[in-house]
C-alpha cells in the first residue's frame, strides 16, 4: 500500500483544483488531463447544463469505461486461466 502522498494542482475546465494522492505526477496529470478533455466535450455538446451536471456526466462516463475495462479483465482472466488449465492438462498427460 502506498503511503507517500503529495499536493498537485490541476487544471480541469479553467479551473484549478489541489489534488493530495499517492499516485505519481504523471498519474495524477494524465487523470486530470482526461477528466478536463471530457468535461469540455460534455460541455461543448450541451453548453446550457451547469458546470455540476457536467462533472456529474462526465463521472458516469468514466465509471461506464471502468466497469467495462473491469469486465473485459475479468474475461481476459477467466480465458488466461483456461489455457493454464489446458496447459498443465496437456502436460500431465505427457
Amino acid at each position: 500500500m502506498k503511503t507517500n502522498t503529495e499536493t498537485y494542482k490541476v487544471l480541469i475546465h479553467g479551473d484549478e483544483y489541489q489534488l493530495v494522492s499517492d499516485e505519481s505526477h504523471e498519474h495524477v496529470l494524465k487523470a486530470a488531463e482526461r477528466v478536463d478533455a471530457l468535461v469540455r466535450e460534455l460541455n461543448a455538446q450541451a453548453s446550457h447544463i451547469d458546470k455540476r451536471r457536467v462533472a456529474l456526466l462526465a463521472a458516469l462516463q468514466l465509471a461506464s469505461e471502468l466497469v467495462h475495462a473491469q469486465d473485459a479483465l475479468s474475461s481476459h482472466q477467466e480465458k488466461e486461466d483456461a489455457l493454464v488449465a489446458l496447459i498443465d492438462t496437456t502436460v500431465a498427460s505427457l
